[in-house]
């Protein structure tokens, strides 16, 4: 697996990563990020990400700074989750705020298993997913249970651009809804939708906003 082109994370802990803030000239980073850091905001490529919670847990004997000592404090549960499931770090497959994304083996179709991050996370998402579901919204179904949800596995978009080239190839079947996401979706990450059924669907439901 390719490492790091900034440095070995296995040499040096990984820094906060800037570069995504300097657009934001002279705004400092967050105080909340500071106080409990995500580990999408360091240097880490995200390739690395699983391998590296790994080596902190099972490798790594003291954090060798305050930035990697808060990353094993948030991602301890996740971690531990996926020791008593079985999980490996070759099922890895992306991670979000909350959470981290693994596919699932031995089953009839592609699926996905979402290990959350904190204990009560897993509840906030289900009361998002139960307030929502079945009321017109397009919805990837999930399955949720403690500590974590499974779902199918489906294409995710990451832009605007590529969603508008799945409706221009007769791939997404709910257009007017698809249309009514790229003109008032402004927040978050694209990467929340996906396709499925052939039909545009929010995935992450985290940051789920209600369009109807």
């Amino acid at each position: 697996m390719e490492k790091s082109t900034l440095h070995d994370w296995r040499l040096e802990p990984p820094r906060l990563q800037s570069k995504i803030f300097r657009k934001r000239q002279k705004i400092a980073l967050p105080s909340w990020k500071l106080r409990d850091p995500n580990i999408a905001i360091t240097d880490l490529l995200k390739g690395d990400i699983w391998e590296y919670i790994t080596f902190l847990f099972e490798e790594l004997e003291e954090p060798r700074s305050r930035l990697e000592s808060q990353l094993k404090d948030r991602y301890k549960h996740c971690y531990l989750q996926s020791k008593s499931l079985g999980i490996t770090s070759a099922q890895w497959i992306s991670c979000g705020l909350h959470k981290q994304v693994f596919a699932l083996e031995d089953t009839a179709w592609p699926r996905v298993i979402k290990l959350f991050g904190r204990p009560g996370e897993w509840q906030r998402e289900k009361l998002i997913y139960d307030q929502h579901v079945g009321k017109g919204y397009y919805i990837l179904p999930h399955e949720y249970r403690e500590h974590y949800a499974v779902c199918d596995r489906v294409e995710v978009f990451y832009s605007k651009s590529s969603i508008q080239l799945a409706i221009d190839q007769g791939r997404i079947n709910n257009r007017k809804y698809a249309k009514k996401i790229m003109e008032r979706y402004l927040q978050g990450n694209v990467c929340n939708l996906g396709l499925y059924q052939d039909n545009l669907v929010w995935i992450d439901m985290g940051d789920f906003e209600g369009v109807l």
